[in-house]
Order: structure tokens, then sequence, then C-alpha cells
């Protein structure tokens, strides 16, 4: 099987901005990090990952939090923990479930 990535991850990584003057292309790049992260969970199911929208590239474990205050480390944590205990992942869950209906 494949081995579950939990992905940390900038929006606007500094390593693939060049210029701050176009702001929409900024607000693509992000949108375009975001789908591919969310596709990627939504069609393999075990990976995880921590998207912000600070300009950073690495160096910031920890230092990062969403919005409802839950860092990095927590966040990764907390899928670590889902994977260890439920033998499977999310997804995973949902198609068990409906197979059962």
């Amino acid at each position: 099987g494949e081995a579950p990535a939990f992905v940390l991850q900038s929006s606007i990584d500094s390593s693939n901005v060049r210029s701050f003057n176009e702001t929409a292309e900024l607000a693509s790049l992000g949108a375009e990090f975001a789908w591919r992260l969310a596709e990627m969970v939504e069609t393999k199911g075990h990976h995880g990952f921590f998207l912000d929208s600070c300009l950073h590239h690495c160096m910031s474990w920890g230092q990062i939090r969403a919005g409802d205050g839950l860092s990095q480390p927590l966040a990764f944590l907390s899928w670590w923990k889902h994977i260890l205990q439920n033998g499977t992942t999310r997804k995973q869950q949902q198609q068990q479930q409906q197979q059962q209906q």
C-alpha cells in the first residue's frame, strides 16, 4: 500500500513567488495549491495537509496556526492519531459505510 503523507504547505510559498505585484496571480497560485491538495486527499483518502496563506518556505513548524488556533504540530497529531486509532481514513470509513447500506 501507499504510505500516508501529511503535507505542510504555504499557498504562496516564497520559493514559488517571484513578484508581489500581481495579486491575481498570487491568488491563482494559492487556489491551485488548495485544489491539488484537496484532490489528493479526496482521491487517496489517507493523506492530510495543513495549508496556510503565509509567505514562507520551511522553518515555520509550530509557528503558524489555523483560524481556530490549531497549530501545525497539533493538526498533524490529530490526523496521525486518527490513522492509528481507526486503522482507516475518513474516506475509507465512508466507503465501508456505503457498502454496508
